[in-house]
């Protein structure tokens, strides 16, 4: 459930007052901030126990989705993440200078320089 400022929802209200009663932006505006409503310890109190319980299910369910998300994304760039640091070690152990150069661990002329001294190094 998204929330929105207390300003912002003002606004919309007494926008939504000025529209003719029925019409179809009054509704869209009304209809959209009841799915915005924020509840307060008076709203629970006066409030039907039935309906206070599925609106704790419904903001329940809601975060658990967003918190699915949020946990899908970190675990994709975690991998994404090990894999990247597989390849850079990959690269560092076979001194795969161009490699190197990809990972942004050295320059283009720091490389071609490495890759001239050693070629010309004798073992």
């Amino acid at each position: 459930m998204k929330t929105t400022a207390s300003s912002d929802r003002t606004a919309l209200i007494r926008l939504a007052a000025t529209l003719p009663v029925g019409s179809e932006e009054r509704k869209v505006i009304l209809a959209g901030l009841k799915k915005t409503a924020r509840y307060s310890a008076r709203d629970v109190a006066n409030m039907d126990p039935d309906k206070a319980m599925s609106a704790a299910d419904d903001i329940r369910t809601q975060a658990g989705r967003k918190a699915k998300e949020y946990l899908d994304s970190y675990r994709a760039d975690a991998y994404e993440a090990h894999q990247e640091a597989k390849a850079l070690e990959k690269a560092w152990d076979k001194w795969d200078w161009d490699a190197l150069e990809g990972f942004n661990v050295l320059t283009k002329d720091e490389a071609s320089f490495v890759k001239e001294v050693l070629a010309s190094y004798t073992w």
